[in-house]
């Protein structure tokens, strides 16, 4: 068995069957591994992946500039260290919309203080079109033309940084390697990141989990420092649970969901 989750097993309507349908309604001290398992998306496909090597070099202190974007409220919170190795990334993961909103104009406020010349940090955007074209169900000419506005709006909002699709990058799924670190939270803490109103077995989506399993393994694989909303503070401590300390999270405040013109 080479993936835990192979994405060729995944399509929209899979991904709308809820926990309390295949059988899970007890989460007893259940490790998240044992609900991964219960999704039977495991095949003996080859993982096929091209994540960038990373140089990490001497420690740079990100303190001051994070101080400062605090203080100008741009940014919410931190969640882990704020010395990072130079040459490391700093990653904004984002699933893809028929439209770009703009709060997509606060990241890359961000990005570009953190990945000022000096510091050796490299801003990356991980545009997510395996999930959004299996969750929406959109066509391949759907989803190529809505990774090319976001291509578009990056390149020109932020000329140097690196754009990654998941569909070129990992397009197989999450390797049967990554498993056992998912034995590293429980059911119930998986549950406790989840909106209070959506923690029943029955609301409680294949989706749901197969989007956290991803981004655990994202976030091992790239490492560095990852963007996110305030929102997402529980994910993040999660994830750093499963994937190790190391990872810093940035979390900014909920910003506009108006459409960009």
């Amino acid at each position: 068995m080479m993936q835990i989750i192979d994405f060729l097993k995944l399509d929209c309507q899979r991904l709308n069957v809820s926990i309390g349908e295949i059988g899970m309604a007890d989460f007893s001290n259940l490790p998240f591994l044992t609900l991964v398992d219960q999704l039977r998306l495991c095949s003996d496909r080859l993982t096929e992946e091209n994540f960038p090597i990373q140089q990490h070099l001497r420690k740079i202190n990100l303190s001051d500039s994070i101080q400062q974007l605090h203080k100008d409220r741009k940014v919410a919170d931190v969640i882990g260290p704020t010395k990072i190795s130079k040459g490391s990334l700093v990653c904004f993961s984002t699933l893809l919309g028929t439209k770009l909103k703009a709060y997509l104009r606060q990241y890359i406020e961000v990005a570009k203080i953190l990945c000022d010349p000096s510091s050796g940090l490299k801003f990356v955007v991980w545009l997510e079109d395996t999930l959004t074209t299996l969750k929406n169900g959109w066509s391949a000419s759907t989803t190529r033309d809505s990774a090319e506005a976001y291509k578009t709006f990056f390149d020109k909002e932020f000329p140097e940084c690196q754009i990654m699709l998941s569909s070129d990058i990992a397009p197989v799924g999450i390797p049967q390697s990554f498993a056992e670190k998912f034995s590293a939270i429980t059911v119930e803490e998986f549950l406790s990141a989840l909106p209070f109103h959506l923690r029943n077995p029955m609301f409680v989506k294949t989706l749901d989990i197969v989007h956290f399993a991803w981004n655990c393994y994202l976030l091992y694989r790239l490492g560095g420092v990852h963007l996110g909303g305030i929102n997402n503070k529980r994910h993040f401590q999660l994830f750093r649970k499963v994937v190790g300390t190391q990872v810093t999270a940035i979390l900014l405040p909920l910003g506009s969901e108006s459409v960009l013109t």
